[in-house]
This record gives structure tokens, C-alpha cells and sequence, in this order.
């Protein structure tokens, strides 16, 4: 862990919190009581100490004591995101193809989309800064390599989609891309791609990875259900 230090003096506290909050688990756990704090504490002080800066574990426990404190009176809000999860449907989609090219092939990819609009069981459209990429069924992937006259930046194959539609007030709440993608991180799943528009949240994923994201994700909103609304 690297922690970049200014001029201005920083606190225990802030010292401590900013490790913290780096950390979904630790702030989740910390917020429900299941951390030790002492040991918590003494790790915290050994990975300070790493960075030049001497701090005693004694202190550092007094901070997670009182940032414990704070993080109960926001437990309500960390339980959002798994009660929009619980709410929210899931499906796969294999055989798909994530095409990446750079955004001067707009309108060549923009003139496909407009034939394929309505045709192709998968379409995806998502222009950053500098590429656009295009997600499609695999029978479609071929006749737009060789249709666009552009060498795309990048082209991943037999790609698989985990699709999670939730409710409209997905928009309002904080939290739920990084609850979803703490997951799927601690499960050892690599997300390839992610795309969040309005109430969809698509995740692409190696077909090897798709199975085994699907269930921790289906015992995740099970687990909130049996714990929360049993």
C-alpha cells in the first residue's frame, strides 16, 4: 500500500480511515463488529511503519473504535446495495463477441448497428474517450470485422454476459457496482468489461468464469433474503 502524504499534517484518525475505506471487507466488517480490533490495529501500525510513518497500535485501535461508531449509524445505507441485489434479476449470455476499436470507426460502426438494430439477440454500444466497443452475438462477429476498414484495438471471443436488472432505484444508490464487483473479486473472477446504463449492469466474463460468477452472485441475494427478510 502506497499512501501519498502532503505537507499538511495527517491525523491517526485520518491515517486510519483512509486504509479503511480502501478496503470494502474491512469497512463492511468493521461496521458490523466482526474485526478484532486490536489486531486490526497492530496490522495497520506494521503497514504505516512500511511507509516511514510511526504510529502506535494503541492509537490506531482508538481510531477504528471511533470510526466503528461512525460506519454503525451508516449500517442502513451499506445495506442498500444488497437489498437492490436481492431485488434484482439475473441471466447469461454465451457466445458473445466484444469488438473494441478506435473511435474514428464510428461511423462505420454506427451504419452496422443501424442493420443489425432488431436482428442480433445481443447489442451493445459504448463510445469512451478514445474507443468505442461493440458487443455481439458471435454469428455476427465475423461480418463486421470484415466489413469495418479499421484494425480494431482489441477483439475478445466467445465472451459470456452476466446481466443484473434491477430496480429504478438503482440510479440513487451508492454503492452497488462495488458491492457486485467486491464479489466477484473475492471469488477470484476476473471481470474483462463492465457496463452500467440505467437499471442493467452487464459484466463480461470468460465463459470458464461464467458459471461460477452466476451462483456467487444467485447466493448472494439469497443469502440478504433468508438473513434480512426471513
Amino acid at each position: 500500500m502506497v499512501i501519498h502524504m502532503t505537507q499538511k499534517k495527517i491525523t491517526v484518525s485520518k491515517l486510519t480511515e483512509t486504509i479503511i475505506r480502501s478496503n470494502p471487507c474491512l469497512q463492511t466488517m468493521l461496521s458490523q463488529g466482526l474485526l478484532n480490533l486490536s489486531k486490526t490495529a497492530e496490522w495497520i501500525a506494521t503497514t504505516l511503519e512500511k511507509e516511514n510513518l510511526n504510529v502506535s497500535p494503541q492509537a490506531v485501535k482508538t481510531a477504528l473504535s471511533r470510526l466503528k461508531q461512525v460506519l454503525e449509524n451508516k449500517e442502513s445505507a451499506l445495506h442498500k446495495p444488497a437489498e437492490l441485489l436481492s431485488q434484482s434479476s439475473l441471466e447469461l449470455r454465451a457466445d458473445v463477441a466484444v469488438i473494441t476499436y478506435p473511435v474514428t470507426a464510428l461511423g462505420y460502426i454506427a451504419d452496422k448497428v443501424r442493420k443489425l438494430a432488431g436482428s442480433s439477440r445481443i447489442l451493445l454500444l459504448f463510445q469512451g474517450v478514445t474507443t468505442i466497443t461493440l458487443t455481439i452475438g458471435e454469428e455476427h462477429a465475423d461480418e463486421i470485422l470484415k466489413s469495418i476498414p479499421i484494425e480494431p484495438v482489441n477483439t475478445s471471443r466467445e465472451r459470456t454476459l452476466l446481466i443484473i436488472i434491477s430496480p429504478r432505484e438503482i440510479i440513487h444508490t451508492q454503492g452497488f457496482i462495488s458491492y457486485i464487483t467486491t464479489i466477484l473479486a473475492n471469488a477470484g473472477i476476473n471481470i474483462e468489461q463492465l457496463m452500467s446504463v440505467h437499471t442493467d449492469t452487464v459484466i463480461v466474463v470468460s465463459p470458464e468464469d461464467a458459471e461460477k460468477a452466476y451462483k456467487i452472485i444467485s447466493a448472494s441475494k439469497k443469502l440478504y433474503k433468508n438473513t434480512f427478510t426471513s
